[in-house]
């Protein structure tokens, strides 16, 4: 007597597999749908755009950003810098590679744009189809270091706050350590002092002194990227004098 054993569309006859019906001997089916497109990371590093004036009284204007995206240095992005300042749209270009510990990232740079104070500037990167993205206000202008007869500077002023602003007074010589420091976020005017227990320039006939006033903006938000080193897009104006007591 022969005993048969159908399973599905296997037909076991006497120790012969047979198949039938529609389908059999196929293999299984891949799933249907679009393949999953792997996530590049994009990541920043000190995103800054910094005007700065001199003890010689000497403006330059700086921006830069590094740039990783998929764990690689990029070289061939294109960055730029919008907005509503004058000579807007600029681009910045790639210097060199930058390294922070295991990390290496291409370094982009431009250094003949405007810093306008008030205005917006859009930081952009674009690389492997990939693009991220960055926007703030530069505060600051017209950066006032007002001084007494002495020479000391006694007020700082500016013309547009920031959110990490601060004042500080560092003694060159004979102490080299800082005598006054005030902020972050210190609003404008702010004084000096120049006698008394809390006086900043303590350190008698022929002491010298760098004063600077620090007005900044940041944010950690960024479209589509991390900024991995520095934690923050800044956006800085600072004015340093040097001084010597009489």
């Amino acid at each position: 007597m022969k005993k048969l054993f159908i399973l599905g569309c296997v037909l076991l006859s006497a120790g012969v597999i047979l198949l039938s019906g529609p389908g059999c001997g196929s293999s299984p089916s891949s799933p249907s749908g679009p393949t999953p497109t792997p996530t590049v990371s994009i990541l920043w590093g000190y995103p800054t755009l910094d005007h700065f004036t001199n003890i010689s009284n000497v403006q330059s204007v700086l921006a830069f950003v590094y740039v990783n995206v998929g764990g690689q240095p990029v070289t061939d992005a294109a960055v730029s810098l919008a907005g509503t300042f004058t000579g807007a749209p600029v681009a910045l270009t790639y210097q060199h590679p930058v390294t922070f510990g295991s990390l290496v990232l291409g370094d982009y740079e431009n250094t003949g744009l405007n810093y306008e104070a008030n205005q917006t500037y859009i930081l952009t990167t674009t690389a492997q189809g990939k693009t991220a993205a960055a926007t703030l206000i530069a505060p600051g202008g017209n950066i006032t270091l007002s001084a007494d007869t002495d020479g000391s500077v006694t007020q700082v002023s500016w013309d547009h706050e920031g959110s990490y602003d601060l004042v500080e007074v560092y003694e060159r010589s004979p102490g080299a350590v800082d005598t006054f420091l005030m902020g972050p976020d210190v609003n404008s005017p702010l004084a000096v002092p120049n006698s008394g227990v809390s006086n900043a320039y303590g350190g008698g006939s022929g002491a010298s002194y760098d004063v600077t006033g620090q007005v900044e903006n940041r944010t950690a938000t960024v479209s589509n990227a991390s900024i991995t080193v520095g934690g923050y897009f800044y956006a800085r104006d600072e004015r340093t004098v040097r001084l010597t007591l009489p």
